[in-house]
């Protein structure tokens, strides 16, 4: 099991992973120290000192004695004895609550299991576990209904009975009446699970669950809650996904009273359209964090953006999102009063100049800036930094300054500041381009940033500001980066005053920091850490400190000018900010009371879904199979608070019946067939909930002299097959029957209802709906109970084929079509979810499918072919389940479909192959001839050969392999017999090959083979696959080539098997290709490389790619080169150069080289340069990587720049 986070607010959220015996797991929490290292074994006593550590550090030394004296002793009180209130004694009970959850006749249980309500006095909990035949299974646990703020703590547990090796999940948490909803993965399939030997099923097919609830009211002393406003007078911004760059920015700059003052001056009315005005939802942005006492949302803001959720999702860059959005405001400010005013803050003045030495000549140009990005790799300050980023260049020799005056000069060519801002934006470097690595690599080195530094010495000897200004700068803001280039996460410290306090703004959590953590950790470096790192004198790894990178460090700081300090932080005062800003954060604070009223009134409703005889009739003749969820418009909502008892009496009041005329049913959760009558019980409706406060009722209506128990009897619901009627099943009713009943007991109660004679012959059917929508026959001579039949089964019965089916008294109603009111009603919440995915799959697979699409293309019926007789109910079910359309296309002509056909999927390949000759009118004997199938693959765009020969059960042939393209929705509310089989959904493209005079027996023992042929040995003239019988030698792959046209020149020949574009080894002409999915190479051998003196051998030269550290990866063809004694590599290129073309020489000339050697005991690559000499470097087996010039684009979360479109 894994465990998710809660996404609620103020949590204090400590947890762990579910562990075997001799698995560890380290918990995290924010508010522990960075170093903290909390591991314990689940299955030990060893958590107690995890949680003695943890609430020590937490809530206090006593605290801690207290609650790790006994790990398992949860009912012991707790006295506070550190309380300022000497007179007063807190004391509270930890409420310790044990559920065993016993899960009989497991393995006939559905996929989706669910336990009953569990109570405890602060709170409900239940438990649904999910297993899944092939993938692992998860449990679910959901806790709700809390009375108060509680700190809530459960382990749950699934039980081992032979291992002694029980899983666990323990979870810790405080939250205030949050309903709590989380998901374990357990590692384990249904089918092992089921598995005895493995111990998680009892020899009676019991499976064990516990969970143990501990809930301690809010009133613990020393726990005051997380409120960031009261701890210290400022709140977070929301994080959307991943605006944690935007959050950290907009804090920095609404901590700037100047700025803020202009964002308030900036004209608005609050009649704005605010969906496309920045401005406005900023002010309001910025009011909010001003007069609100609770985190404040960014959706606005980013919606004025024009962004949509994708944009909120994607990480970007924390000083660029700021140069963007300060341009952005400056655009808008244009021809106003306030249009120097964000410069007047935050712009800057340096010279880039070229002076020359010899004579006085200089060329300049003055620049504005608004931040500036300073260089932290081989600085190991600050002040380094602004050294280097004035250093002079000096441009002499091939590289002089040419002056029209003066002609080529010697100069020197730098930067130097004219003015430096109000606020200094300064940018750090840790993320660099790696040429080596092809990508962009994150610098984790130490740079020292001071609290305060003189900029005076870098500014120009010129400069007016270097006499007249004072330039000392103050820190006051640190932001930084948390993580790696390929995924990260930013927040920011800051000084809101010009009081030395920090505050480290982290999205919503808001928190008073000393300078230690807020400057001086952030500098990046090394960290010590204790572990299993260091490498030992006894040639082991062993117990040891060693160092290991920080991953945070500052990316941008901020720094004030001390004299214009008391300007920039000069309050905010209340009367500043425009009135229609202040009504607009009353007027959200009051639609949010609104919905946490509603949300409570929820709360406090019970929702009861009613389904009734004729919801099931008109369901049925939708096309649908199974229970419908029940109407939206027939759900009674009342009161949480009431008994079973009461409900009985509003539901008659409802329906205007006697209430002796009501009999309610508990039904599925999942497939709402009725399972249980409810007693008029005087217990909680409450003990009836699915979901939180709703549940899904069956209404009977019953003559009032029965009872409204129903006592060794079974309740089946019964559908009859019409095979000419146009809606050809029919729900007629439902019988009773006792559950000791044989199948054929009930066939005069059915032909009872329909007005057959009594002992017309049945044939009876299950309905099936867990696995597939099908009907399985019962066996007559056999109880119910035998065949799998119990109360809330649906059966479907027909008349035998050979018997004519009688006149009946029964009305046969007409089909509904599915686009109806009733279609919308039925909708339930898993239902619109597995819709909105068809909806999503189809978007994503039109445009491949469509391209391939044609109009008029002929739709040819398999029944056309083939006519099949529909007899039974079961085929009927089949055939309406399992009819697919499949566009076939020649694979030897796949431009154009041939025809479309139409058929029942569960058929085998023998016969669809079948189908494929008759349709397209070509002999095909399979006792002669083959037929290879392949799918069309949309993502790579080509065909894939289906495995035609092997398959477990016909059914499963294009079932399994086509399954996304069915409208087959088994684990859905929304059972569809039928469907549109001409929607893009249920389309499928096959290609065939036809081998005449080859049986499928000799085809079986044939293979593909692909191939590179070069007739120059350099540049590749032929790729591709050929099919040849297995185990051909690479002389026979040869004259194949020369058999498909190929022309393969005048040899001598040389093999390779190529594995990721380089050789894997060189092969013999006789040589048998034990490996066709590799790639075999044939050259014809050049002229050059026929011959050899004793010092001259080859080299292969391969394209390749670093797309991981120390791990190449080929991407291009190879060839070999010959290596000739003393040849400068200058010259081995231009001869390699003569010899290439096309693509093969663009590569070439856009590489850089690499020397990589077979030594075994090194994994070392040197760069080659035009001065090396090959034959000096490299020996037969080595190989030289051309890795490419170009900077690719790298994979990471960064992939796209910053855009707001308002």
């Amino acid at each position: 099991m894994s465990k998710e986070n809660s996404d609620s607010s103020d949590i204090e959220d400590q947890g762990s992973d579910i562990l075997d015996d001799d698995y560890n797991s380290v918990g995290g929490n924010s508010s522990l120290p960075d170093d903290s290292n909390y591991a314990y074994y689940a299955n030990s006593h060893d958590g107690e000192n995890y949680y003695q550590h943890y609430y020590e550090n937490n809530y206090g030394e006593n605290y801690g004695e207290n609650y790790g004296e006994n790990y398992d002793n949860y009912g012991e009180n707790y006295e506070n004895e550190n309380d300022s209130n000497d007179s007063e004694e807190y004391q509270y009970s930890q409420q310790a609550d044990v559920f065993k959850w016993v899960i009989e006749d497991f393995k006939n249980q559905p996929d989706i299991i669910e336990s009953p309500t569990y109570h405890t006095d602060n709170l409900d909990v239940i438990i649904s576990l999910r297993v899944d035949p092939k993938n692992e299974s998860c449990c679910n646990v959901k806790l709700f209904n809390m009375k108060s703020t509680l700190r809530v703590r459960y382990i749950l547990s699934l039980i081992n009975h032979l291992q002694n090796r029980s899983l666990h999940a323990d979870w810790n948490q405080i939250t205030e009446k949050e309903n709590i909803d989380h998901e374990y993965d357990i590692h384990f399939t249904r089918k092992e699970i089921e598995d005895e030997e493995n111990g998680w099923i009892t020899s009676d097919g019991a499976v064990y669950l516990e969970i143990k609830i501990i809930s301690v009211p809010e009133i613990i002393p020393d726990y005051t809650g997380k409120n960031s406003k009261k701890e210290t007078g400022y709140v977070g911004l929301k994080n959307q996904g991943a605006t944690c760059y935007m959050n950290s920015m907009l804090q920095a700059l609404y901590h700037l009273p100047a700025f803020r003052r202009i964002v308030y001056d900036m004209p608005t009315t609050g009649t704005e359209i605010a969906e496309t005005c920045i401005p406005l939802c900023l002010q309001r942005l910025f009011c909010q964090l001003q007069f609100r006492d609770v985190a404040v949302s960014t959706k606005s803001l980013t919606k004025s953006f024009g962004w949509t959720d994708i944009e909120t999702i994607m990480q970007h860059d924390v000083q660029e999102f700021c140069r963007v959005l300060v341009d952005n405001l400056e655009m808008k400010m244009k021809g106003s009063e306030l249009e120097n005013s964000i410069p007047n803050i935050f712009r800057g003045k340096f010279r880039s100049y070229i002076r020359c030495i010899n004579v006085e000549y200089e060329s300049s140009k003055i620049e504005e800036f608004y931040d500036l990005s300073m260089q932290v790799k081989g600085c190991k300050n600050l002040d380094e930094s602004f050294e280097k980023y004035i250093e002079k260049d000096k441009m002499d020799g091939k590289n002089q300054y040419s002056t029209e005056k003066y002609g080529k000069q010697d100069a020197l060519m730098g930067v130097e500041f004219i003015e430096f801002p109000s606020v200094l934006h300064l940018h750090l470097r840790r993320f660099e381009y790696d040429f080596n690595y092809d990508r962009m690599i994150k610098i984790n080195d130490k740079f020292e940033f001071p609290e305060s530094i003189d900029l005076s010495p870098y500014l120009a000897d010129d400069s007016p500001d270097k006499i007249n200004k004072s330039n000392v700068f103050d820190l006051y803001g640190v932001l930084v980066h948390f993580g790696t280039m390929e995924a990260g996460h930013y927040y920011a410290f800051l000084r809101t005053s010009t009081d030395l306090q920090w505050y480290k703004f982290d999205d919503n959590c808001v928190t008073k920091e000393d300078i230690e953590t807020a400057v001086f950790d952030n500098y990046g470096g090394f960290t010590q850490q204790k572990g299993y790192g260091g490498y030992n004198h006894y040639g082991g790894y062993g117990r040891g400190i060693y160092q290991i990178p920080k991953a945070y460090s500052g990316y941008m700081l901020v720094y004030v000018r001390r004299d214009d300090a008391p300007h920039i932080f000069e309050p905010v005062t209340d009367s500043q900010v425009p009135q229609h800003l202040k009504d607009y954060v009353k007027m959200v604070e009051f639609e949010e009371q609104r919905k946490r009223d509603k949300k409570n009134e929820e709360m406090n409703t019970f929702t009861v879904t009613l389904i009734e005889s004729s919801d099931l009739e008109r369901y049925n003749l939708q096309g649908n199979i199974g229970f419908p969820a029940g109407f939206e418009s027939k759900a009674i909502k009342t009161n949480i608070n009431i008994t079973i008892k009461q409900l009985y009496e509003e539901v008659a009041k409802v329906k205007k019946l006697d209430i002796n005329q009501i009999r309610l049913w508990k039904t599925n959760m999942y497939y709402h067939n009725p399972i249980k009558v409810l007693p008029m019980s005087n217990h909680l409706i409450t003990h009836l909930a699915y979901y939180q406060n709703s549940t899904t009722l069956y209404l009977e209506i019953k003559n009032i002299e029965e009872s409204l128990i129903i006592e060794d009897m079974m309740v089946l619901y019964v559908k009859f097959f019409f095979p000419h009627a146009e809606a050809a099943i029919q729900y007629i009713g439902n019988i009773k029957i006792p559950k000791n009943a044989i199948v054929s007991d009930a066939v005069p109660l059915v032909n009872k209802i329909l007005g057959f004679p009594l002992d017309t012959p049945l044939i009876i059917f299950a309905e099936t709906i867990s696995t597939m929508l099908s009907a399985k026959k019962l066996e007559s001579n056999k109880s119910f109970l035998e065949n799998c039949i119990d109360t809330g089964s649906i059966i479907i019965c027909q008349v035998s084929p050979e018997v004519p089916i009688p006149p009946t008294s029964f009305e046969i109603l007409q089909s509904i079509p599915p686009d109806e009111t009733i279609n919308n009603e039925f909708l339930s919440n898993d239902q619109s979810l597995a819709e909105n995915n068809e909806k999503g799959s189809e978007k994503g697979s039109e445009i491949d499918e469509n391209e391939r699409i044609e109009e008029n293309i002929p739709l040819i019926l398999a029944d056309d072919l083939y006519p099949t007789k529909i007899e039974y109910v079961d085929q009927y079910l089949d055939k309406k389940n399992y009819t697919v359309n499949v566009d076939i296309y020649d694979y030897n002509n796949p431009t154009s479909a041939l025809f479309t056909l139409q058929f029942m999927s569960s058929i085998p390949y023998s016969h669809f192959k079948k189908l494929i000759a008759a349709a397209a009118k070509i002999d095909f004997d399979p006792t002669k001839d083959s037929m290879l199938l392949y799918q069309h693959d949309r993502k790579k765009q080509k065909p894939i050969e289906l495995d035609t020969m092997f398959s477990p059960s016909p059914r499963s042939h294009f079932h399994q392999i086509f399954a996304n393209h069915h409208n087959i929705n088994s684990t859905n509310n929304n059972h569809s017999i039928g469907g549109n089989p001409n929607s893009s959904r249920n389309r499928v493209i096959i290609y065939f090959q036809l081998y005449e005079g080859i049986s499928e027996n000799l085809l079986s023992k044939m293979t593909h083979y692909q191939f590179v042929f070069s007739k120059d040995g350099y540049n590749v003239d032929e790729k591709g696959k050929i099919f040849a019988p297995k185990k051909i030698t690479c002389e026979m792959l040869l004259e194949r080539l020369k058999d498909n046209n190929i022309d393969i020149g005048e040899g001598p020949y040389r093999f390779y098997q190529l594995y990721d574009s380089r050789i894997y080894c060189e092969m013999e002409p006789n040589c048998t290709i034990d490996i066709p999915f590799y790639v075999t190479r044939i050259d014809c051998i050049p002229e050059d490389q026929r011959e050899f003196d004793n010092d001259e051998y080859l080299v292969e030269f391969c394209h390749m790619c670093y797309k991981y550290p120390n791990y190449p990866t080929g991407r291009g063809d190879h060839f070999m080169v010959k290596v000739i004694k003393n040849e400068k590599f200058a010259d081995t290129k231009e001869r390699i150069r003569k010899l290439l073309r096309d693509q093969q020489l663009s590569d070439f000339n856009d590489s850089e080289f690499e020397l990589k050697t077979r030594d075994a005991m090194s994994n070392k690559k040197k760069k080659i340069v035009d001065t090396d000499v090959l034959s000096e470097l490299t020996g037969p087996d080595d190989k030289v990587y051309m890795i490419s010039k170009k900077v690719r684009k790298t994979s990471s979360v960064y992939e796209s720049s910053v855009k707001i479109f308002n």
